[in-house]
């Protein structure tokens, strides 16, 4: 199933200060994450998915599909560890317009091999869509074996495995041995790269909802082979990967997402919002993810970029009483914003290297949120 490959984003799920669902952030989400990623997962374990009634999930599946303006596939998480409730779950659900269900081994009471195995052989047999395996032994407390990932491979209506265990052999050994069309898909952000380069097709991604565009590239680096150019994107994330998760997940993201303007930053108890010292870490991530996005000849870091060498100005006025400058590296392309008192960085599809645009015919959004097309 091709259409899972690439980035598929583990959507949080946005809520006001009262705890309720936030459905114009969530809106503003999927128009950012659509940006970079191939896929929606709706109602994961990064949208909250056991503090959400039953009703409200199916709430956020109907609001996702409407409002998917690139007509992107969507993965509904339906998982849990009763099997005839998890049943009960999939037929009782509205699932027209979904493409894959993503089903988490059952946690808690930590079935042997052989009760994971007839578990998902249950549910894929009683499903009306094709079943993702989810494994993320850090939260289930028993993890999906190799032996019996490729076990359920054989099932016609398990077409892959999301794999968060974090052990590169067991994914190798699923990547060696598996059918050809059993889709291998990294649940770790930082290891998607290396399971790519064994066989994998893809990530269901936690950070690609503040990053769409770093995960776009470096997908389509390692999907074409080029493993070189793909680490690179990779290792943009190294500094901001750990801190969020250090409180739970997604505490870390949602107070990222925040700093970006996209969602605030409102979990739902038991998780907390982040302490003041987590907060810091994570401005302090993000502001070095900024200062390091520039190639090496533009060396624009933390510089104001009429101090650019090698860049060419160009002028436009925005609104009436606000004048905008447009620096473009002549050896990169890359584009900045001036204002009388911030820079930052322009998607590089907005303006043509050399070309004077009329930038009051941008989209609005374009200046709303600075950071959300970082190269």
């Amino acid at each position: 199933m091709k259409k899972l490959y690439g980035t598929g984003v583990a959507l949080v799920t946005p809520f006001d200060t009262d705890g309720a669902i936030d459905f114009d952030s969530l809106k503003k989400l999927l128009a950012h994450t659509a940006k970079g990623v191939n896929y929606y997962v709706v109602m994961g374990t990064t949208g909250e998915s056991v503090t959400m009634s039953k009703d409200e999930k199916k709430e956020v599946l109907q609001f996702v599909l409407k409002n998917n303006l690139k007509k992107l596939p969507v993965v509904y998480g339906i998982g849990g560890n009763n099997t005839d409730a998890v049943i009960e779950e999939i037929h009782s659900t509205n699932l027209k317009g979904v493409t894959a269900l993503l089903s988490v081994s059952p946690y808690y009471n930590k079935p042997s091999q052989e009760g994971i195995y007839q578990h998902f052989k249950k549910v894929a047999d009683t499903s009306t869509l094709p079943i993702l395996l989810y494994n993320v032994p850090g939260r289930t407390a028993s993890n999906i074996s190799a032996e019996t990932t490729l076990r359920l491979a054989q099932h016609n209506n398990i077409i892959g495995i999301k794999e968060a265990s974090g052990n590169l052999e067991q994914c190798m050994k699923i990547a060696k041995e598996k059918p050809a069309n059993f889709l291998l898909i990294s649940g770790d952000d930082l290891l998607t790269v290396p399971i790519c380069s064994v066989g994998g097709v893809g990530v269901i991604s936690v950070l690609a909802n503040a990053f769409p565009v770093i995960f776009n590239k470096m997908m389509e680096h390692s999907l074409a082979g080029n493993y070189n150019k793909a680490k690179l994107e990779t290792f943009k994330l190294m500094e901001i990967n750990g801190p969020i998760y250090e409180e739970g997940n997604p505490t870390g993201v949602k107070y990222l997402l925040s700093l970006l303007n996209v969602c605030p930053p409102h979990v739902r108890l038991p998780l907390v919002e982040p302490s003041s010292g987590l907060g810091k870490k994570i401005e302090k991530a993000l502001e070095k993810m900024k200062g390091g996005m520039n190639c090496e000849i533009c060396l624009a870091g933390r510089k104001t970029v009429s101090d650019l060498d090698g860049c060419r100005e160009l002028s436009s006025e925005l609104k009436e009483g606000y004048s905008i400058s447009i620096h473009i590296c002549m050896t990169c392309g890359q584009t900045w914003e001036v204002t009388t008192d911030s820079s930052f960085h322009v998607p590089q599809t907005s303006v043509s290297r050399g070309e004077v645009m009329d930038l009051s015919k941008l989209p609005d959004d374009l200046f709303n949120d600075p950071w959300d097309n970082m190269h």
